[in-house]
C-alpha cells in the first residue's frame, strides 16, 4: 500500500512539530524517514498509524482518506524502539496475540505464525519467555508480531537504536530481505544516515517538521537541495570557483557546468571521487601547480584513509615545506578548518560535519593504502567518472 501525507500540521501542547508537511511513499518500498531529534519523525508515524490526529492536512493510503479512520481499522503495524512484549507470553504466544483478537482460524494462525519463526530466525525459541531472549531477539520476536496480521504497512521507529553496531547491521539486513520478499510497505525512522542509505528505495530528510528532500539514496547523496543537506549526508568538499560558458573553472578541477548560468559557485565533491598520486620533486615535473598538496593528516578507519590535504601555489614552497593557502580571510597558516553545522537540517543537535574548501583544506577518502606520510607531497584530481556527480551551488 502506498501513503500520502498532504500538508499536515501537528502540534503538542501548542507547539508545531509539523509544519504543513507532505510526503509520498511508495508502495512495496522501504522508505527511511531522516533527521536529527526533534524534526518531527516519530509524529510522522503516529500520523499515520492513527495514534495522533493532525491539526490540518489529510492523510491517504492507496489513494482512500483515512485522516479520520480509527488506527484499529487501518492494517498497520507499528515496531517501537522497545520491543514491548508482553512479559508473561512466550514468543509463539506473543506473534500469535494479534491473530486471536482478530479470530483468525487456528490452521492459519498457526501456518502464519511458524513462517514468521522462519524469516525471523526465531525457530527453537518458540516456548521462551522475553526475559530469557536477547536484545536482539525480543526486537526480532515485536518484529514478528508486527508483521504476523499481513499489515499492509508497517512502521518502524528506530527498532535497532539499542543493538551493538554488527548486529544492529545485520538486523538492517534482515529487515530489507522481508521487504523485498513480502514486498511490503515500510516506514524506517532513523537518526543514522548510513543506515538510511544502505537500507532505503527513498530517503525524506526531515527538518523542523517540513520535508527538505525525498529521492532515492544516490540522488539525496549526490544530488541534494542545498549545502546543508549535502554536508547532513557525508563529508564534503566545497570548491569554490566560476562557469563561464559551461564550464566550471577554480584551483583544483575544470569540468562541464551545463545548465548552470555563467557567476561564482561552489561545488560539491565527495571525498572518495578524489584520487591522489604521490608528487616527486624533480626537474621538468609536468604538474600544474595547483594541484600539488601537502598531506597534513591521515586518519585510518579500518580499511578506509582519511587524508586532509592542504594546497599550494608555489614550488619554492612546496619544497620548504611552506605552504600558503590562498584564505579568504588572509590568515597564511592555513591551520583553520571551516565548518558547517551538518548536523542541524531543520534541527538544533546531532553533531557537525567538517567542510573542506579548495582555498583551505581537501579531504579525501581512500580504500588504497597509499603508503603516506604527513608532510608528503601528492597530486589530487577528481575520477574520471565523476561527472554524473556533480552537483553546483550558486554563490
Amino acid at each position: 500500500m502506498g501513503m500520502t501525507l498532504k500538508n499536515i500540521t501537528a502540534s503538542y501542547e501548542g507547539k508545531i512539530v509539523l509544519n504543513n508537511l507532505s510526503l509520498d511513499i511508495p508502495h512495496g518500498k522501504l522508505a527511511s524517514i531522516l533527521g536529527v531529534s526533534g524534526a518531527g519523525k516519530t509524529t510522522i508515524l503516529r500520523v499515520i498509524a492513527g495514534l495522533m490526529k493532525p491539526d490540518s492536512g489529510s492523510v491517504f493510503m492507496n489513494g482512500k482518506d483515512i485522516t479520520n479512520l480509527p488506527a484499529e481499522k487501518r492494517n498497520i503495524g507499528y515496531v517501537f524502539q522497545s520491543p514491548l512484549l508482553f512479559p508473561h507470553m512466550t514468543v509463539t504466544q506473543n506473534i500469535r496475540f494479534g491473530l486471536e483478537t482478530r479470530k483468525w482460524p487456528e490452521d492459519r494462525m498457526r501456518t502464519r505464525v511458524q513462517l514468521l519463526l522462519n524469516v525471523l530466525s526465531l525457530e527453537g525459541l518458540e516456548d521462551r519467555l522475553p526475559e530469557k531472549l536477547s536484545g536482539g531477539q525480543q526486537q526480532r520476536v515485536a518484529i514478528a508480531r508486527a508483521l504476523a496480521p499481513e499489515p499492509g504497512i508497517l512502521l518502524m521507529d528506530e527498532p535497532f537504536s539499542s543493538l551493538d553496531p554488527q548486529l544492529r547491521k545485520s538486523s538492517g539486513d534482515l529487515i530489507q530481505s522481508i521487504q523485498k520478499a513480502m514486498g511490503i510497505t515500510i516506514v524506517f525512522v532513523t537518526h543514522d544516515r548510513e543506515e538510511s542509505l544502505s537500507l532505503s528505495d527513498q530517503i525524506t530528510l526531515i527538518g523542523e517538521g517540513r520535508s527538505i528532500q525525498s529521492d532515492s539514496p544516490l540522488i539525496i547523496y549526490n544530488k541534494p537541495v542545498n549545502k546543508e543537506v549535502a554536508a547532513y549526508m557525508g563529508e564534503c568538499n566545497f570548491l569554490r570557483g566560476e562557469v563561464r560558458s559551461g564550464v566550471f573553472s577554480s584551483p583544483f578541477c575544470t569540468v562541464d557546468a551545463a545548465g548552470c548560468e555563467n557567476g561564482s559557485y561552489e561545488l560539491l565533491v565527495r571525498p572518495h571521487r578524489i584520487r591522489i598520486a604521490s608528487y616527486e620533486m624533480n626537474p621538468g615535473h609536468s604538474a600544474d601547480i595547483d594541484s600539488i598538496y601537502r598531506v597534513k593528516s591521515i586518519n585510518t578507519v579500518g580499511k578506509k584513509q582519511e587524508i586532509r590535504l592542504i594546497p599550494t601555489h608555489s614550488i619554492n614552497s612546496a619544497k620548504h615545506g611552506n605552504f600558503v593557502p590562498n584564505d579568504s580571510d588572509g590568515e597564511t597558516d592555513g591551520e583553520t578548518d571551516e565548518k558547517t553545522d551538518g548536523g542541524t537540517v531543520g534541527g538544533t543537535d546531532g553533531g557537525t560535519e567538517d567542510v573542506a574548501y579548495a582555498s583551505g583544506h581537501l579531504l579525501v577518502e581512500t580504500y588504497t593504502n597509499t603508503r603516506l606520510n604527513e608532510d608528503d607531497l601528492v597530486t589530487a584530481s577528481l575520477f574520471p567518472d565523476t561527472g554524473d556527480a556533480l552537483c553546483f551551488f550558486r554563490l
